[in-house]
């Protein structure tokens, strides 16, 4: 991030104790200027859509009189970068990432919880390890120890198992006795999977079709979206998909 960047930002909220502390989380982030404050979604749709100056972060409360920030967000997308719903509801998320908003906050929230919302889109992610291969994953062999390589552009998805992981790749499958928490880590560099159910990690383009709640991929393997998961793959899905 350049030291010198100014990021814009914009409130919508009908609770003016919520914008005032909205305000301050701003002002103690100096590389973050506020433009302007609504209490008033409808005056907040009127200004935003005819104003000419770009807007680097909304942040949008949703239940509000008049209209809801759900139906402000999808007038008025097209005008901000970053969108990020301020809330009390944590049932209102997944259509949250229907408008295709970037995070979602819950109210009540710390100025250090604010802080590393924002810092999580503007931030670039930094590798653990400088030198870590993103592209293969060694996996010990349960019937002789021998630790076998495998090309992570093979591996179609990782199951679990009881107290054991199956890795299918497009070839074979290996079985080691491991926990998808100690998988999630050794892929921790990779961003060509997701987990979708605590018991499947799957390969982003091994996805062949989603209908409903579920996955199926090229393998014609089906796979149930977890509902702890529903969330972040509908933010994937609305990242990557035509509609």
């Amino acid at each position: 991030m350049n030291p010198t960047q100014k990021f814009s930002c914009v409130i919508v909220d009908d609770e003016p104790h919520c914008i005032e502390k909205l305000k301050k989380c701003i002002a103690n982030l100096p590389y973050l200027e506020l433009l302007h404050t609504y209490d008033d979604p409808l005056e907040a749709i009127k200004e935003i859509s005819a104003s000419k100056v770009p807007i680097d972060f909304l942040l949008l409360d949703i239940d509000m009189p008049k209209i809801s920030g759900l139906e402000l967000a999808s007038v008025i997308r097209d005008k901000v970068d970053k969108l990020i719903f301020v809330t009390g509801h944590a049932k209102y998320s997944l259509q949250a990432y229907d408008v295709l908003c970037n995070q979602y906050l819950l109210k009540p929230f710390s100025e250090q919880k604010f802080a590393e919302t924002i810092n999580r889109l503007i931030e670039p992610p930094k590798e653990e390890f400088p030198g870590a291969n993103k592209d293969i994953l060694f996996i010990k062999s349960a019937s002789n120890g021998k630790y076998l390589q495998v090309k992570c552009d093979d591996i179609i998805s990782i199951n679990a198992l009881e107290h054991y992981v199956v890795v299918q790749t497009t070839l074979t499958q290996y079985v080691q006795h491991n926990s998808m928490k100690d998988v999630e880590y050794a892929l921790r560099h990779n961003n060509n999977f997701i987990r979708v159910h605590k018991s499947h990690i799957v390969a982003k383009k091994h996805i062949q079709s989603i209908h409903g709640n579920n996955i199926v991929l090229t393998n014609n393997y089906e796979i149930s979206i977890g509902t702890t998961f529903k969330q972040s793959f509908q933010q994937f899905l609305g990242s990557n998909s035509l509609s």
